[in-house]
């Protein structure tokens, strides 16, 4: 698969290095407020709101998650879509973190309610699962033109992440799912490169029908470069290590060829629901 211009991203290169270390001021540190109070069933299902919460513009992102509407992740990849021009970034997330019930459905109909996301970007709340919110963005007659699910660590192929990937796109709804590895993940570097692969291959990702997944590798030393488009990796094989201070540049043969030198990557995953 194609490989991203490095001249072009060069720049890009050298400001993720330096978000890499996750200082006092990154989302990741950010306290965590309370889940917003509310007195609808924990069992329900989404209806399609009148209105999501989002800045105006032409192209329409919805942002959502499996870690919930608290998730330091959720809010650092709203906080960089927000900032695309002509574009309306509508933050749709569970309340809670579901990522243990990927599969969770609800059984009756309520609406989203207003919340925020950790540093204050409007949002609408969902007491339910990740699949009600992909159900919920489905039905609208004004449905998003991209689903970002992300930034998670929850990307096995059961997990609710990816579950709810392959549901967007049974729906026809184009969607990147954004990985991020380590204990102690660079949010905010993986969130630029979100912003990057969105300014750079949108064609891309509203025009193939996948489940795009952005995987952000963990860095001990150095600093991930890409992003490079890249094959999927076998599912069987264990990932290795990721080598930052790696010279390799690629072209890769897949995802572990180009995380092991460093890289992150963009790869299509089936988007056939198991």
């Amino acid at each position: 698969m194609r490989q991203m211009a490095r001249g072009a991203l060069a720049a890009l290169a050298l400001m993720v290095a330096a978000c890499g270390d996750n200082g006092g001021d990154t989302p990741a540190t950010a306290s965590a407020r309370p889940v917003p109070a509310t007195d609808l069933a924990a069992s329900s299902r989404l209806a399609a709101p009148d209105t999501v919460v989002g800045q105006a513009g032409s192209l329409t992102i919805a942002v959502t998650s499996p870690d919930g509407i608290d998730s330091a992740g959720l809010d650092a990849a709203a906080s960089a879509l927000m900032g695309r021009p002509d574009t309306t970034v509508a933050v749709v997330a569970p309340a809670t973190d579901v990522r243990s019930a990927p599969a969770t459905r609800s059984s009756t109909t309520i609406q989203p309610i207003d919340g925020t996301t950790m540093t204050g970007h409007p949002a609408s709340v969902v007491n339910g699962g990740v699949l009600d919110v992909i159900d919920s963005l489905a039905a609208r007659p004004d449905r998003p033109d991209l689903v970002v699910i992300g930034l998670t660590d929850d990307t096995a192929e059961t997990s609710a992440a990816l579950v709810a990937a392959r549901a967007a796109t049974h729906a026809g709804l184009p969607v990147i799912v954004v990985a991020v590895g380590g204990a102690d993940p660079d949010l905010a570097g993986a969130a630029l490169l979100l912003a990057t692969v969105t300014d750079y291959e949108l064609d891309t990702l509203l025009d193939e029908a996948y489940v795009h997944v952005l995987t952000v590798p963990a860095c001990d030393a150095g600093f991930v470069r890409g992003p490079v488009f890249v094959d999927v990796a076998p599912v069987d094989v264990a990932a290795p290590d990721a080598d930052c201070t790696s010279p390799e540049v690629g072209p890769f043969g897949d995802e572990h060829a180009a995380w092991a030198a460093g890289h992150a990557t963009v790869a299509g995953r089936p988007s056939v629901i198991p």
